[in-house]
């Protein structure tokens, strides 16, 4: 069984001003939301019998309106062990030339200007999780040799109210594919799936909170039974059966 891939992501600098626009820009440039850029370093891992840890920084800029990414260069590329491997930062350029922010919910009225972006990519060893953990307060771990438990998922697990909203995003989406598409259905159909898990684990781990009143314990039992049914709805379109881990 193949070893996880963490991911970690962190906007050092830049000229994006604002914190709420930093973390939207942060967020929409996220791997899940980029497969491209997340094809490179499953390919450098992949090179490395799936274990190491790589980073790269990136500057780009982002075209109002569209989301497109363009002018993209990066600065560096790091591996634990020295240089990152020589095919990976070409890899990356390709994949975010082109790419789009949309897909992630991000759609500027003015042209970005993106300093300083750090893509970090681990390996799932104990230290190298803890270390993801400590250093960023979402780490996006995956890919899952067992699609069932979830091919991706972030740990700690991300705000209810992002879930919540992610989840409805995949729905419809997974609604809305063309019956030819069958690929993209699964792809929706799948990241529905992993969400409604990251999202059961949020609610369980809400509930167990110190002093949390009865009647905000009892609105997450009921949001916990919703998520359950809807994980395994969801898991039934894609052969899985919800279970913990």
């Amino acid at each position: 069984m193949k070893s996880l891939l963490a991911v970690s992501l962190a906007l050092l600098t830049g000229c994006v001003s604002g914190a709420r626009l930093n973390a939207q820009v942060r967020a929409a440039a996220g791997p899940e939301h980029l497969p491209r850029v997340l094809a490179c370093y499953e390919e450098a891992f992949e090179s490395a019998a799936f274990s190491g840890q790589y980073e790269a920084t990136v500057d780009f800029d982002v075209a109002s309106d569209s989301g497109v990414i363009r002018n993209v260069r990066v600065s560096s590329g790091r591996s634990a062990s020295g240089e990152a491997p020589q095919s990976l930062m070409p890899c990356l350029t390709r994949a975010l030339e082109g790419s789009r922010l949309t897909p992630g919910g991000e759609v500027p009225s003015q042209e970005l200007h993106v300093r300083g972006l750090t893509y970090a990519f681990r390996d799932a060893s104990p230290a190298a999780r803890a270390a993801a953990t400590n250093s960023e307060e979402h780490v996006l771990v995956g890919p899952r040799a067992e699609h069932c438990l979830g091919l991706y998922t972030h740990h700690p697990p991300r705000d209810i109210t992002a879930l919540f909203e992610e989840l409805d995003d995949a729905k419809r989406k997974a609604n809305s594919a063309a019956k030819d598409d069958l690929d993209g259905m699964a792809r929706a159909l799948q990241r529905g799936y992993d969400v409604a898990l990251e999202l059961r684990k949020r609610l369980e781990l809400d509930g167990w909170q110190p002093g949390l009143g009865v009647e905000s314990r009892g609105r997450l039992a009921e949001q916990l039974l919703v998520i359950d049914r809807t994980a395994t709805e969801l898991g039934a379109k894609i052969g899985c059966t919800p279970s913990a881990e």
